[in-house]
Protein backbone atom coordinates (compact mmCIF):
# COMPACT_ATOMS: atom_id res chain seq x y z
CA UNK A 1 0.00 0.00 0.00
CA UNK A 2 2.87 2.36 0.86
CA UNK A 3 4.50 1.77 -2.52
CA UNK A 4 1.24 2.47 -4.36
CA UNK A 5 0.72 5.71 -2.37
CA UNK A 6 4.23 6.92 -3.10
CA UNK A 7 3.88 6.14 -6.80
CA UNK A 8 0.51 7.97 -6.91
CA UNK A 9 2.02 11.01 -5.16
CA UNK A 10 4.91 11.00 -7.62
CA UNK A 11 2.49 10.93 -10.55
CA UNK A 12 0.61 13.93 -9.09
CA UNK A 13 3.83 15.84 -8.52
CA UNK A 14 4.90 15.18 -12.10
CA UNK A 15 1.50 16.31 -13.42
CA UNK A 16 1.41 19.58 -11.46
CA UNK A 17 5.10 20.39 -11.12
CA UNK A 18 5.81 23.00 -8.46
CA UNK A 19 3.23 25.35 -7.00
CA UNK A 20 2.01 28.43 -8.88
CA UNK A 21 4.38 31.39 -9.02
CA UNK A 22 3.37 35.01 -9.82
CA UNK A 23 6.31 36.86 -11.35
CA UNK A 24 4.68 40.10 -12.61
CA UNK A 25 1.48 42.11 -12.59
CA UNK A 26 0.48 44.10 -15.66
CA UNK A 27 -2.61 45.96 -16.75
CA UNK A 28 -4.30 47.81 -19.55
CA UNK A 29 -6.49 50.86 -19.93
CA UNK A 30 -8.05 52.75 -22.82
CA UNK A 31 -6.44 55.99 -21.58
CA UNK A 32 -2.92 57.17 -22.40
CA UNK A 33 -2.20 58.45 -18.88
CA UNK A 34 -2.79 54.97 -17.44
CA UNK A 35 0.12 52.89 -18.71
CA UNK A 36 0.41 49.18 -18.04
CA UNK A 37 -2.71 49.61 -15.89
CA UNK A 38 -1.03 52.14 -13.58
CA UNK A 39 -1.34 55.89 -13.19
CA UNK A 40 1.74 57.55 -14.65
CA UNK A 41 3.78 60.59 -13.79
CA UNK A 42 2.24 62.09 -16.91
CA UNK A 43 -0.87 62.53 -14.83
CA UNK A 44 0.84 65.53 -13.31
CA UNK A 45 -1.64 67.42 -11.15
CA UNK A 46 -0.15 68.65 -7.88
CA UNK A 47 0.34 66.02 -5.21
CA UNK A 48 -0.15 63.17 -7.69
CA UNK A 49 2.79 61.29 -6.17
CA UNK A 50 0.17 59.86 -3.79
CA UNK A 51 -1.43 57.85 -6.56
CA UNK A 52 1.12 57.55 -9.37
CA UNK A 53 2.10 53.91 -9.87
CA UNK A 54 -1.20 52.54 -8.58
CA UNK A 55 -3.62 50.45 -10.61
CA UNK A 56 -7.01 52.00 -11.36
CA UNK A 57 -9.86 49.83 -10.06
CA UNK A 58 -13.39 50.95 -10.88
CA UNK A 59 -16.39 51.22 -8.59
CA UNK A 60 -19.69 49.43 -9.18
CA UNK A 61 -22.43 49.73 -10.32
CA UNK A 62 -20.80 51.48 -13.27
CA UNK A 63 -19.30 49.09 -15.75
CA UNK A 64 -15.54 49.22 -16.09
CA UNK A 65 -14.54 50.62 -19.49
CA UNK A 66 -13.71 48.13 -22.20
CA UNK A 67 -10.03 47.28 -22.17
CA UNK A 68 -9.49 47.89 -18.45
CA UNK A 69 -8.03 44.72 -16.92
CA UNK A 70 -5.17 43.25 -14.93
CA UNK A 71 -2.76 40.45 -15.92
CA UNK A 72 -0.96 38.11 -13.55
CA UNK A 73 2.03 36.57 -15.29
CA UNK A 74 3.92 33.57 -13.96
CA UNK A 75 4.29 29.81 -14.10
CA UNK A 76 2.42 26.67 -13.08
CA UNK A 77 -1.05 28.25 -12.97
CA UNK A 78 -2.50 25.10 -14.50
CA UNK A 79 -4.47 24.75 -17.71
CA UNK A 80 -7.87 24.69 -15.98
CA UNK A 81 -9.28 27.88 -14.46
CA UNK A 82 -9.05 28.16 -10.70
CA UNK A 83 -10.22 31.12 -8.64
CA UNK A 84 -9.08 34.68 -7.98
CA UNK A 85 -9.87 36.36 -4.65
CA UNK A 86 -9.04 39.65 -2.94
CA UNK A 87 -8.18 40.53 0.66
CA UNK A 88 -10.54 43.53 0.64
CA UNK A 89 -14.12 42.18 0.89
CA UNK A 90 -15.38 45.17 -1.11
CA UNK A 91 -13.43 43.97 -4.16
CA UNK A 92 -14.77 41.32 -6.50
CA UNK A 93 -14.11 39.87 -9.92
CA UNK A 94 -16.16 41.47 -12.66
CA UNK A 95 -18.40 38.79 -14.13
CA UNK A 96 -17.23 37.28 -17.40
CA UNK A 97 -13.73 38.77 -17.36
CA UNK A 98 -11.62 35.85 -16.13
CA UNK A 99 -9.35 34.10 -18.60
CA UNK A 100 -6.79 31.53 -17.45
CA UNK A 101 -3.77 29.80 -18.90
CA UNK A 102 -0.72 28.10 -17.43
CA UNK A 103 1.30 31.33 -17.60
CA UNK A 104 -1.23 34.20 -17.58
CA UNK A 105 -4.42 35.07 -15.70
CA UNK A 106 -6.44 38.07 -16.93
CA UNK A 107 -9.39 39.67 -15.11
CA UNK A 108 -11.07 42.94 -14.15
CA UNK A 109 -11.42 43.68 -10.42
CA UNK A 110 -14.02 46.16 -9.18
CA UNK A 111 -15.16 47.73 -5.93
CA UNK A 112 -18.74 47.16 -4.78
CA UNK A 113 -18.93 50.50 -2.96
CA UNK A 114 -17.03 53.76 -3.03
CA UNK A 115 -14.04 54.12 -0.69
CA UNK A 116 -14.70 51.29 1.81
CA UNK A 117 -11.02 51.29 2.71
CA UNK A 118 -10.22 54.85 1.66
CA UNK A 119 -9.51 56.11 -1.85
CA UNK A 120 -6.24 54.16 -2.03
CA UNK A 121 -5.77 50.54 -1.11
CA UNK A 122 -3.18 47.77 -1.09
CA UNK A 123 -5.11 44.59 -1.55
CA UNK A 124 -3.78 41.07 -1.75
CA UNK A 125 -4.69 39.08 -4.85
CA UNK A 126 -4.72 35.32 -4.29
CA UNK A 127 -5.02 32.75 -7.04
CA UNK A 128 -6.03 29.20 -6.19
CA UNK A 129 -5.23 26.40 -8.57
CA UNK A 130 -7.75 23.58 -9.02
CA UNK A 131 -5.60 21.35 -6.79
CA UNK A 132 -5.85 23.92 -3.98
CA UNK A 133 -2.35 25.34 -4.20
CA UNK A 134 -2.18 29.14 -3.99
CA UNK A 135 0.00 32.13 -4.78
CA UNK A 136 -0.52 35.75 -3.77
CA UNK A 137 0.68 39.22 -4.70
CA UNK A 138 0.00 42.65 -3.19
CA UNK A 139 -1.16 45.37 -5.58
CA UNK A 140 -1.26 49.13 -4.92
CA UNK A 141 -4.58 50.41 -6.27
CA UNK A 142 -6.61 53.59 -6.40
CA UNK A 143 -10.38 53.64 -6.67
CA UNK A 144 -11.79 55.18 -9.80
CA UNK A 145 -15.10 55.89 -11.49
CA UNK A 146 -14.74 54.90 -15.13
CA UNK A 147 -10.96 55.44 -14.86
CA UNK A 148 -11.32 58.82 -13.09
CA UNK A 149 -9.06 58.27 -10.10
CA UNK A 150 -9.84 59.29 -6.53
CA UNK A 151 -9.00 62.81 -5.33
CA UNK A 152 -9.32 64.23 -8.83
CA UNK A 153 -12.02 66.75 -9.75
CA UNK A 154 -13.49 64.49 -12.43
CA UNK A 155 -13.77 61.61 -9.94
CA UNK A 156 -15.68 63.78 -7.47
CA UNK A 157 -18.14 65.01 -10.10
CA UNK A 158 -18.79 61.50 -11.38
CA UNK A 159 -18.98 59.97 -7.89
CA UNK A 160 -21.40 62.67 -6.70
CA UNK A 161 -23.63 62.20 -9.74
CA UNK A 162 -23.54 58.45 -9.21
CA UNK A 163 -24.62 58.98 -5.60
CA UNK A 164 -27.74 60.82 -6.77
CA UNK A 165 -28.61 58.14 -9.32
CA UNK A 166 -27.83 60.40 -12.27
CA UNK A 167 -25.67 59.87 -15.33
CA UNK A 168 -22.03 60.90 -15.32
CA UNK A 169 -20.21 62.81 -18.08
CA UNK A 170 -19.83 60.41 -20.99
CA UNK A 171 -17.99 59.09 -22.85
CA UNK A 172 -15.24 61.31 -21.48
CA UNK A 173 -14.84 63.22 -18.25
CA UNK A 174 -15.23 66.66 -19.86
CA UNK A 175 -18.17 65.95 -22.11
CA UNK A 176 -21.12 68.31 -21.60
CA UNK A 177 -24.85 68.46 -22.25
CA UNK A 178 -25.57 72.16 -21.79
CA UNK A 179 -23.56 75.25 -22.72
CA UNK A 180 -23.64 78.11 -20.21
CA UNK A 181 -25.14 81.20 -21.85
CA UNK A 182 -27.74 83.81 -21.00
CA UNK A 183 -30.54 81.25 -21.13
CA UNK A 184 -28.79 78.88 -18.71
CA UNK A 185 -30.19 78.35 -15.22
CA UNK A 186 -27.91 76.57 -12.71
CA UNK A 187 -29.39 73.55 -10.93
CA UNK A 188 -28.42 71.15 -8.15
CA UNK A 189 -26.54 68.04 -9.33
CA UNK A 190 -25.13 69.74 -12.42
CA UNK A 191 -21.45 69.07 -13.00
CA UNK A 192 -19.91 72.41 -13.96
CA UNK A 193 -17.05 72.24 -16.45
CA UNK A 194 -14.09 74.55 -17.01
CA UNK A 195 -11.85 74.42 -20.08
CA UNK A 196 -8.53 75.88 -21.14
CA UNK A 197 -10.13 76.64 -24.52
CA UNK A 198 -12.59 79.44 -25.28
CA UNK A 199 -15.41 76.97 -25.93
CA UNK A 200 -16.27 73.51 -24.53
CA UNK A 201 -13.86 70.88 -25.81
CA UNK A 202 -13.46 67.45 -24.22
CA UNK A 203 -9.74 67.57 -25.07
CA UNK A 204 -9.11 70.80 -23.15
CA UNK A 205 -10.75 70.09 -19.79
CA UNK A 206 -9.34 72.06 -16.87
CA UNK A 207 -11.61 71.50 -13.85
CA UNK A 208 -15.02 70.15 -12.81
CA UNK A 209 -17.16 70.78 -9.74
CA UNK A 210 -20.45 69.42 -8.45
CA UNK A 211 -23.27 71.90 -7.88
CA UNK A 212 -24.78 70.96 -4.53
CA UNK A 213 -27.44 73.68 -4.69
CA UNK A 214 -28.39 76.76 -6.71
CA UNK A 215 -30.84 79.52 -5.92
CA UNK A 216 -32.10 82.70 -7.56
CA UNK A 217 -31.52 85.39 -4.96
CA UNK A 218 -33.10 88.44 -6.56
CA UNK A 219 -34.30 90.16 -9.71
CA UNK A 220 -33.77 93.89 -10.03
CA UNK A 221 -35.08 96.28 -12.64
CA UNK A 222 -32.62 98.93 -13.77
CA UNK A 223 -33.84 100.36 -17.10
CA UNK A 224 -33.52 99.10 -19.67
CA UNK A 225 -32.61 95.70 -18.15
CA UNK A 226 -33.51 93.20 -15.46
CA UNK A 227 -30.55 91.99 -13.39
CA UNK A 228 -30.94 88.39 -12.20
CA UNK A 229 -28.69 87.10 -9.40
CA UNK A 230 -27.97 83.45 -8.48
CA UNK A 231 -25.89 81.81 -5.76
CA UNK A 232 -24.28 78.52 -6.79
CA UNK A 233 -22.82 76.24 -4.10
CA UNK A 234 -19.99 74.04 -5.38
CA UNK A 235 -18.26 71.00 -3.87
CA UNK A 236 -15.01 69.92 -5.49
CA UNK A 237 -11.68 68.14 -5.28
CA UNK A 238 -8.29 69.33 -6.43
CA UNK A 239 -9.29 72.95 -7.05
CA UNK A 240 -5.97 73.97 -5.47
CA UNK A 241 -3.98 71.22 -7.20
CA UNK A 242 -3.35 69.53 -3.86
CA UNK A 243 -5.97 66.78 -4.21
CA UNK A 244 -8.05 68.07 -1.29
CA UNK A 245 -11.78 68.69 -0.86
CA UNK A 246 -13.27 72.19 -0.79
CA UNK A 247 -16.55 74.09 -1.04
CA UNK A 248 -17.03 77.36 -2.86
CA UNK A 249 -19.98 79.76 -3.11
CA UNK A 250 -20.07 81.16 -6.63
CA UNK A 251 -22.16 83.89 -8.21
CA UNK A 252 -24.00 83.68 -11.52
CA UNK A 253 -25.55 86.90 -12.81
CA UNK A 254 -27.58 87.44 -15.96
CA UNK A 255 -28.98 90.59 -17.58
CA UNK A 256 -32.31 90.36 -19.40
CA UNK A 257 -33.26 93.09 -21.87
CA UNK A 258 -37.02 92.99 -22.67
CA UNK A 259 -37.91 92.13 -26.24
CA UNK A 260 -39.36 89.37 -28.35
CA UNK A 261 -37.48 87.30 -27.49
CA UNK A 262 -35.65 88.97 -24.56
CA UNK A 263 -31.89 89.33 -24.89
CA UNK A 264 -30.17 87.32 -22.15
CA UNK A 265 -26.52 88.08 -21.38
CA UNK A 266 -24.17 86.49 -18.83
CA UNK A 267 -22.63 89.22 -16.68
CA UNK A 268 -20.92 87.03 -14.07
CA UNK A 269 -20.04 83.43 -14.87
CA UNK A 270 -19.55 80.59 -12.38
CA UNK A 271 -16.06 80.46 -10.85
CA UNK A 272 -14.56 77.64 -8.76
CA UNK A 273 -12.25 80.01 -6.84
CA UNK A 274 -11.81 83.74 -6.48
CA UNK A 275 -9.19 83.82 -9.22
CA UNK A 276 -10.42 81.12 -11.60
CA UNK A 277 -11.97 81.49 -15.01
CA UNK A 278 -15.65 80.81 -15.54
CA UNK A 279 -17.39 77.53 -16.39
CA UNK A 280 -18.38 77.14 -20.02
CA UNK A 281 -20.77 74.19 -19.78
CA UNK A 282 -22.39 71.61 -17.49
CA UNK A 283 -23.30 67.95 -17.62
CA UNK A 284 -26.98 67.72 -16.64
Amino acid sequence: MLRITLVFAAVLATAWGTGPQITAVHGASPLSWIQDGRLTSGYNLGGSQKIVGRFCVDVNPLSSPAGLYMDLVGTNFGSSAGTVSFSDPAVSLKSGTLSWSATEIRFTPQYSTACPSGPIDNFLITIRRTDGQTASVTCPVVQSVQTRPSWQCTWWGASSRMGTGKSIPQPRAYNWTTVINGSFRPAASDVALWYSSSSPNADSGKHTAFITSASRDSVRWSPPKYHIYYTVHLSQYNANLQETFSNYNARFNVDSTPGSPPIMTVVQGIKFSDNSGTALAVWR
